[in-house]
């Protein structure tokens, strides 16, 4: 038999049983949609969580040796794996900022390394001159590139920080950053390090500078803040979601939806072999039925995906994809197994019990 002559047999199988077509289709959709869905919102909440955690600084490790961190080796830590930016800061204690609109309220001052501005995600131009917070920004307003009148002149703004009262260390908030190239000693060294890695993070001592060990001065590592945890669990929680065996669960119902698909019909086969249509043939006209079916609930599936996707604003994580793709395969799989063990356990020989168990 033609293949043209397969196709107009199982178009006109599939017609006379449209809706036991769609019942499939709706059946596989529907199962395997459900999951989709569930895994991709459990999936976005841990990307949420992670998120929220990087964006409150809590990846953040800070060294802290008044007068003893190395300002260049700390700059170098930008070159290590794993590290988002990392840079250094000094407090100058002597040293305050007059704005010409806030006379009465000098503002303290501290020196950074050139990717200092980087670890407080600061939006910063081009142009050469200080980088204010955003609660300075309430009282003058100001963007990069901007001027502002101080009582000793004009001062050019470089930048912008935002550092939002959120559980974060104290005493940055209200802070104008000085950029320097001078090879001083610094008090601090911060590194962004996601995902978090203590090896990385003990790289941190790398930026101390060698000093006495009467030094009465203490050194310390500490979260920049620890309100979400000394660690992020993300691993743990993907790792425990409720989702996380719904690829059997779905593989499985598409395995006796498939298999059922064609069972249900074991008398309608066997006759058709006993009336002469040769084994071969019928396998390929079952595969063009089923096969259509099953592909139409793959783009129902794919459709679900992508709109859920969609929905979550997430068209660049990937990852969503790929759990997504990961339901719709042992959908694919499981029924075309389902289909396939059916008709191997159709034979001929059976009409006369298949006729009787109808």
């Amino acid at each position: 038999m033609r293949w043209s002559s397969i196709w107009s047999e199982a178009l006109r199988n599939l017609v006379s049983g449209t809706s036991r077509a769609l019942t499939w289709v709706l059946v596989l959709s529907c199962v395997t949609g459900v999951s989709i869905i569930a895994e991709l919102f459990q999936a976005h909440d841990v990307t949420v969580a992670a998120r929220t955690y990087v964006n409150s600084g809590a990846s953040i490790t800070v060294l802290d040796s008044p007068g003893h961190i190395d300002g260049l080796s700390c700059e170098a830590l930008n070159s290590v794996d794993g590290v988002r930016a990392a840079g250094a800061l000094k407090h100058e204690q002597e040293q305050r900022l007059t704005l010409s609109a806030l006379p009465s309220a000098p503002i303290p001052l501290a020196s950074v390394t050139a990717s200092f501005p980087q670890v407080l995600h600061a939006d910063v131009s081009p142009l050469p001159g200080v980088i204010l917070s955003d609660q300075i920004t309430k009282s003058v307003p100001a963007s990069p590139g901007s001027v502002i009148a101080t009582a000793d002149g004009d001062v050019t703004v470089a930048g912008l920080y935002s550092y939002p009262d959120d559980g974060r260390a104290a005493g940055y908030g209200y802070l104008v950053l000085t950029p320097t190239t001078a090879k001083e000693a610094f008090d601090e060294c911060w590194v962004d390090i996601w995902p978090q890695n203590e090896a990385t993070q003990n790289l941190i001592y790398m930026a101390l500078i060698p000093s006495d060990p009467s030094d009465s001065k203490p050194t310390q590592k500490l979260q920049l803040n620890t309100t979400l945890g000394a660690s992020f669990s993300g691993q743990a929680q993907f790792d425990s979601r409720i989702t996380r065996f719904l690829p059997v669960i779905v593989g499985t119902v598409a395995l006796i939806s498939g298999f059922l698909s064609v069972r249900t019909r074991r008398l309608e086969f066997a006759s058709a072999l006993h009336a002469g249509v040769s084994r071969k043939d019928m396998r390929r006209i079952i595969a063009c039925e089923c096969g259509t079916w099953i592909g139409a609930s793959v783009l129902v599936n794919e459709a679900i995906t992508w709109i859920t996707i969609a929905a979550l604003g997430a068209y660049n994580d990937g990852s969503l994809a790929v759990l997504a793709h990961r339901m719709i395969w042992a959908a694919l799989v499981g029924a075309c197994a389902g289909v396939t063990l059916a008709w191997l356990a159709t034979r001929e020989k059976q009409l006369f019990r298949y006729f009787k168990n109808r």
